[in-house]
């Protein structure tokens, strides 16, 4: 490992660490942050059709948004999502939808969850960052320099009427990562981009074992994990 390198994992491992840390601190005091984080969510939005509807604007208090904004599911912002789907702006957030991350299914049919591009930074620091520094907290391998097998993918499956991309949430953080994802994870590019997953599995595990200083094995559900073992044992 050349002193570069050396040194943009030292420097990694320092934001992670305070990510961690400041994901720590909120947790002792969580109610505090999540009325700001209510607060800076309603005065982004309040000029939307939704946050007119309910008065954004007017809100000041939690008390007052559960007063003003009904307990709602899936189905009562599904209409607003097909119109957004359809091109429309200004619906749910100021900020254009840039990418519909999809949800596994588990529950029933896929639902379509809107993501700005102010969101998908959010969800890329966390992913770099604060996982990043669980892990290190966690297992003591993570504190070297080594790399991480993940085993995620970046495929886009589709993309709605208005062109907008359509894909699994953890895929559409992992492309817009993609320039940086040599540097933490072993996989190459190309595998994030294999469509037939057992292949896909696979090549992870080719690559990891290669890894001499491997940090950690992650991936979004358990049953990723168990399956490539399973692959691995049949090929």
């Amino acid at each position: 490992m050349g002193i570069l390198e050396w040194g943009f994992y030292k420097l990694y491992g320092l934001g992670a660490d305070l990510f961690y840390r400041k994901f720590v601190r909120d947790t002792e005091q969580a109610g505090a942050v999540n009325r700001a984080v209510l607060q800076e969510i309603l005065r982004a939005n309040a000029s939307t059709q939704y946050g007119r509807l309910y008065g954004f604007a007017a809100i000041s208090r939690a008390e007052d948004y559960k007063q003003r904004v009904p307990l709602s599911g899936y189905q009562d912002f599904e209409p607003y999502i097909e119109e957004i789907a359809a091109g429309a702006e200004g619906i749910l957030t100021t900020e254009p939808v840039k990418y519909f991350g999809l949800s596994s299914g588990t529950t029933g049919r896929q639902k379509r969850i809107p993501m700005t591009s102010k969101a998908s930074r959010i969800v890329n620091m966390n992913m770099m960052f604060f996982q990043h520094g669980l892990l290190r907290h966690a297992l003591p391998s993570a504190r070297t320099e080594g790399k991480g097998l993940l085993l995620m993918n970046m495929l886009q499956s589709g993309a709605t009427g208005a062109g907008i991309p359509t894909g699994s949430g953890t895929s559409g953080g992992v492309k817009t990562m993609q320039k940086i994802v040599p540097y933490f994870w072993v996989s190459p590019l190309t595998v994030l981009q294999i469509v037939n997953q057992p292949t896909a599995n696979y090549l992870h595990l080719f690559f990891a074992l290669q890894e001499r200083n491997l940090a950690y094995i992650g991936a979004p559900f358990p049953s990723a994990m168990a399956s490539t073992v399973t692959v691995w044992a049949m090929w």
